[in-house]
């Protein structure tokens, strides 16, 4: 009767192998392996016993396995862990980052807090939510903030006509063209008629000598910071407000200051 059930070594060894190797893949723990090598041994043929040599390679093969996923495991929680580390460490600082509805525009804004989302860190910024890989810059305070914005805003405003308030008479208003960009103490001055202007000065930038792709770079320029403005029904009005964001669905760009959107006709002076 016995006789009748038993395979030969050969296929019981083929058979075996084939079965822990299948089980193997899909993540045995140690105990089911040790539990199915015991069933293996108590069913073996007695008059052609199963090798210890085949048992003792495939424990060897099995713990290989397991020391492979418990390293990719654990490279797995501490490349999550440092992400998330990095991502509380960037709460409450200045970015420039990957805007999340446009691949080609850049947005600057201060992260809120950081999420830990289907294991992955994000950013909160504003309403945006942003992984670590979309953050194009950091800034190392808000002062540096300012400097880079004003920069790229002073930039942007070469070939430009401008009004702005004359440096020897503040009660008076001047037009010229900026011609180009000097750098005093690291910070921007704009070149016209021969002289330094501080970008505090800029009164208006003529639109009509402002194409569009010029004024949406000064507009962007121009998140998180500060400017004084005319009231679209009484321009003998100034307002203050921070600008919160860009808006390009028009002709020309709006920032959004509280409720409201103000052309860059209405600014009066830009705050560092």
């Amino acid at each position: 009767m016995s006789s009748t059930n038993a395979v030969s070594g050969s296929d019981a060894t083929s058979n075996n192998t084939s079965t822990t190797a299948t089980t193997t893949t899909k993540a045995l723990d140690q105990d089911a392996f040790l539990k199915l090598l015991i069933c293996e041994m108590q069913n073996q043929d007695p008059m052609n016993p199963m090798d210890g040599k085949d048992s003792i390679a495939q424990l060897a093969q099995f713990s290989s396995l397991e020391q492979m996923e418990q390293m990719s495991t654990s490279m797995d929680k501490f490349t999550k862990s440092a992400q998330t580390e990095q991502a509380v460490g960037m709460t409450g600082k200045w970015i420039d980052y990957q805007d999340p509805d446009d691949s080609t525009k850049t947005i600057t804004g201060v992260v809120d807090y950081a999420v830990v989302e289907d294991g992955v860190a994000k950013l909160v910024v504003g309403e945006d939510k942003i992984t670590l890989d979309s953050v194009l810059k950091v800034y190392p305070d808000s002062s540096s903030l300012s400097t880079a914005q004003n920069s790229q805003r002073a930039l942007g405003m070469i070939g430009q006509t401008v009004d702005y308030v004359d440096p020897s008479n503040p009660f008076n208003t001047l037009t010229g063209k900026v011609t180009g960009v000097s750098f005093v103490s690291n910070r921007p001055k704009l070149v016209i008629n021969s002289q330094n202007i501080d970008l505090d000065n800029i009164v208006k930038v003529n639109e009509d000598t402002v194409s569009n792709e010029d004024a949406v770079a000064i507009a962007t320029a121009m998140k998180g910071m500060k400017i004084d403005y005319t009231d679209r029904t009484d321009s003998t009005k100034i307002l203050s407000g921070t600008v919160q964001s860009v808006s390009t669905d028009g002709d020309t760009p709006q920032l959004k200051v509280g409720s409201e959107f103000v052309d860059l006709s209405q600014i009066v002076k830009v705050y560092k």
